[in-house]
């Protein structure tokens, strides 16, 4: 499925507009110059099956879980339209651990086309 980046530009920032604090991709051009952290307005955007659907996650910031009002907010915006693309919020899932490693908390959903 060929969504434009917007798409999730856009919908990053209805929930960072909703104090959801999540995890966006840094300019590592602005590092090399700099030698500072400076990030960028699009969202790590994932990929994922979810149930045999094609679907994507965010990730939040840090290993911390997400707050519960990050969560409403997060559940707020299913089935709202961005760009003429359906939310569909899949699941909400909190930071993951095995033995040596962990996982960011996140949540994924689906962008269906209308």
């Amino acid at each position: 499925m060929n969504i434009e980046k917007s798409v999730f530009v856009n919908l990053a920032q209805v929930l960072v507009d909703r104090s959801v604090n999540l995890e966006f991709e840094s300019d590592f051009e602005h590092w090399k110059e700099h030698q500072e952290i400076k990030y960028t307005n699009v969202p790590y955007i994932g990929s994922g099956m979810y149930n045999g659907r094609d679907g994507f996650y965010f990730k939040k910031r840090g290993y911390s879980d997400w707050e519960y009002l990050e969560e409403e907010a997060i559940r707020s915006v299913h089935n709202m339209i961005i760009d003429g693309y359906r939310v569909e919020i899949h699941d909400i899932q909190d930071v993951e651990s095995d033995d040596d490693r962990l996982w960011n908390a996140s949540f994924g959903f689906f962008l269906e086309k209308i």
